[in-house]
Parts: C-alpha cells; sequence; structure tokens
C-alpha cells in the first residue's frame, strides 16, 4: 500500500479519498437508517413492491444515461480547454436519451403488470427526468478533480434523503409516500447541484445546442458499452423480479434488503476509490503502462483481504444483526448479504479492468462479455430459483460475476501488453 501511494500526490490523493469515503460512509447510513424505518413501518408486501419498481427504474435510469458519463469524463480529462464543448455533447444526448429510458419504462411497466400502481408509475417518470438533469454537472467535477465539492453535494442530498423519506414513511405509511418523497428528494438535490457547481463552472446555467453529428459520434463511442450495461443491469437487476414472480414479494424483500446493504458496503469499499482512481488511471495509461499495472495488481490482492475479513465476519454476525435491527422476518437477508459480498468481491475488481477497455477504446469486448452474461444468468435463475428460492439467485450472480471478471481481466491485461510492446 505505500508503494502504492507512493507513485501519486499522495496529499491530493488521500485528501480526495478521504473526502469521497466520508461522503459515502454518511449516504449509506442514511440509507441503513431508511431501510430500517422501511422495514418498520411498511408491511413486507410493501417493500417488496418498492424493491420491484425500484429494480425497474433502476434499469431505465442506466438507458437515461445511455453510459456517456465515462466516455465524456474521458474527452474532459483528454482536453480541458475544450470542456464546455464535450460538457454540452453531453447534456444534449443525455436529453435524447432520457426520453427514449422514459418512454421504455412506461411500456416495460405496463407489460409486467405494474400499471396497478399508476400514483407510483407517474412520480418515478417525472423523478426519473429530474435525476437526469441533477446529475449531469457531476462530470465537470469529477473530470476536474474537485472531490470537495462533490462529497458536499453528496452529503446535502443524504441529509435531503433522510429527512423526505423518513417524515413521509412515518406519517403516511405506505409505499406511495415512498415515491412521493422521491419525488421531493429530486427536485431539492437538482437545485442543490446547480447551485453549488454552478460557482465553480458558470457555463452550466448556459445551455448550448451542438452539432447533431458530435452528439452521434459520442452515442458511437457509448453504445458498446450502453449495450453491455444493458446486459448488466439485466442480470443485475432481473433477480429481484424473477424472485416475485416465482417466490413471492416477501421474498423478493428479503432479497432486495441483503443485496442492497451488500451494494452499499461495495461504495463504500471501492466505488469512491475508483471514482478518483479513475483520472489518474486515463493519466497514467497516457504516460507508463507497466507502473498502470502493477498498480492495478496490488489493488487486486488488496481487494481480496478485505472482502476475505468482510466475508468471516459477515458469516457469524449478520443473521443476528439484521434480525435484530431490521427485524425477525428479515433475519434470511443477513445470510443473503453474506454470500452476496462474494460477489460483489468481483464486481469491485471486474470494474478495475474494465476501465482500461473504457480509455483503451475497446468497449466491444465489454459489450459481448455482458451480453453473455445476461444469457447466463436468466438461464441459470430459471433453474436455481426453482429449487433454492430467493438463495438460487446468490448462486448465479456469484457464477456470473466470477466468470466476467475474468474474462475482461484476462483481455485488459493483452491490451496493457499489446500497446506495451
Amino acid at each position: 500500500m505505500i508503494f502504492f501511494l507512493s507513485r501519486f500526490n499522495k496529499t491530493k490523493f488521500i485528501e480526495d479519498i478521504s473526502y469521497t469515503t466520508f461522503s459515502k460512509i454518511v449516504s449509506v447510513i442514511v440509507g441503513f437508517i431508511i431501510k430500517i424505518v422501511i422495514a418498520r413501518l411498511l408491511t413486507k408486501e410493501d417493500f417488496g413492491i418498492i424493491s420491484v419498481l425500484t429494480s425497474i427504474s433502476a434499469y431505465f435510469d442506466m438507458i437515461a444515461d445511455f453510459s456517456t458519463h465515462s466516455i465524456t469524463q474521458r474527452n474532459i480529462i483528454n482536453n480541458k480547454e475544450d470542456c464546455s464543448k464535450h460538457y454540452f455533447i453531453y447534456v444534449n444526448t443525455k436529453i435524447i436519451t432520457m426520453l427514449i429510458s422514459v418512454v421504455l419504462f412506461v411500456i416495460t411497466a405496463f407489460l409486467l403488470g405494474y400499471f396497478q400502481y399508476k400514483l407510483i408509475i407517474c412520480i418515478i417518470v417525472s423523478t426519473m427526468i429530474i435525476n437526469v438533469l441533477y446529475i449531469m454537472p457531476i462530470v465537470l467535477l469529477e473530470a476536474f478533480e474537485n472531490f470537495k465539492l462533490y462529497s458536499k453535494i453528496m452529503i446535502y442530498v443524504a441529509f435531503i434523503n433522510l429527512i423526505f423519506q423518513c417524515s413521509f414513511l412515518y406519517f403516511l405509511r405506505s409505499a406511495e409516500a415512498l415515491f412521493v418523497s422521491l419525488f421531493f428528494i429530486s427536485l431539492s438535490s437538482l437545485y442543490i447541484c446547480y447551485k453549488m457547481v454552478g460557482f465553480e463552472f458558470n457555463m452550466i446555467y448556459h445551455f448550448k445546442k451542438v452539432k447533431f453529428l458530435d452528439i452521434k459520434k459520442l452515442i458511437q463511442e457509448a453504445f458498446p458499452i450502453f449495450i453491455g450495461n444493458f446486459f448488466y443491469m439485466l442480470y443485475y437487476r432481473i433477480d429481484t423480479i424473477m424472485i416475485e414472480k416465482m417466490v413471492g414479494l416477501e421474498s423478493a424483500a428479503e432479497y432486495n434488503l441483503g443485496f442492497t446493504i451488500a451494494n452499499q458496503l461495495l461504495e463504500i469499499l471501492w466505488v469512491q476509490f475508483i471514482v478518483v482512481f479513475y483520472p489518474r488511471m486515463v493519466q497514467m495509461y497516457n504516460e507508463s503502462l507497466v507502473r498502470l499495472s502493477s498498480l492495478m495488481e496490488q489493488i487486486f490482492i488488496i481487494l481480496i483481504f478485505i472482502y476475505l475479513l468482510v466475508f468471516l465476519t459477515s458469516y457469524y454476525l449478520s443473521g443476528y444483526i439484521f434480525g435484530y435491527i431490521f427485524g425477525a422476518e428479515y433475519k434470511n437477508a443477513g445470510t443473503i448479504f453474506t454470500y452476496i459480498t462474494v460477489a460483489v468481491f468481483f464486481t469491485s475488481v471486474f470494474s478495475l479492468y474494465y476501465r482500461i477497455l473504457v480509455i483503451a477504446n475497446k468497449q466491444y469486448v465489454y459489450l459481448y462479455v455482458m451480453g453473455f452474461g445476461a444469457v447466463i444468468n436468466f438461464l441459470l435463475n430459471l433453474y436455481f430459483i426453482y429449487i433454492y428460492k430467493e438463495f438460487g439467485a446468490i448462486i448465479t450472480t456469484i457464477i456470473v460475476n466470477a466468470m466476467i471478471f475474468f474474462i475482461v481481466r484476462y483481455k485488459a491485461n493483452i491490451i496493457l501488453r499489446r500497446v506495451n510492446v
């Protein structure tokens, strides 16, 4: 680890990691409190409805992003003098993809039979639109490594979530109340983000049209990642929906709770690190691939030890902790959490090597791997969920995540060696 840190401006890097990790810890604690409130104040069936509909909406949020975020971040890092041009190409593209995603979400909700929750569907559509607008300026903070402001915004948004969701749930106690609170949270987050980012980047207040050819080029670059993410989210989010259809809402609620807490662990242990590390990966890719490859191997080894410790601790304590905090009916969610951490480990190391594909503009590899993974995941789920119920989805997730990681790591290492020749 000392060798790893010595390669950077240690003060800046450690400061950035500290800011983002602290903000994520705050966000996760808030999310944990909200999950407790939901489990204690709502029925397990309501929890199941929330789990399924948020899983579907998250899928279409990904379509709205269209995977242009990482491409735009890379473009700005490589050409900061022309950041305004790249930003507004990104903005115009996201408006188009957002409209497409909303239409597809409504059609999908109708086909899956969730139009009985019409009020919730309407609120989700409104929230999806606002969230796309809210998240756009964040790409500038990441590209210019302004993680102090980035973290401050995340903390404000976390506390807004806590206040609105807990208040609405306490007084109204329904699934609809939760989604209404999410609408007001999105509006508040939109205001805070544009207010704070605008001090650093005044250009976000002045919308500019761009040439369609520029939008087309960004879409073409992002398309392989988008389709890859489409398949990724298909196997990442379809588990909850398949459990609900094959087993029931209560099992879907248990699985979603354990899975969500495991993902929040991922956010703390890894996502904030890779957000800060990615700009440096781009720079090191252009400067010294040998150093970059060596660093990635060190990070990989460190993650093995961290997740092994998490798994062993969780194995002995998670069932008791989940049962005590969320209620005895959610004790199985603790077991789900324990084994999902294995899948989360593979997600972490995969996301490290996957970024080499993005930097090298080899996104098509990601597309093929994710398409294959989605098909395998669906077929294995049909078998394992039928036999082991919600625990079958855990087996499938571990197998598919491990398979995808090893393929992407192999391809990334080939790219690094080939460029170094």
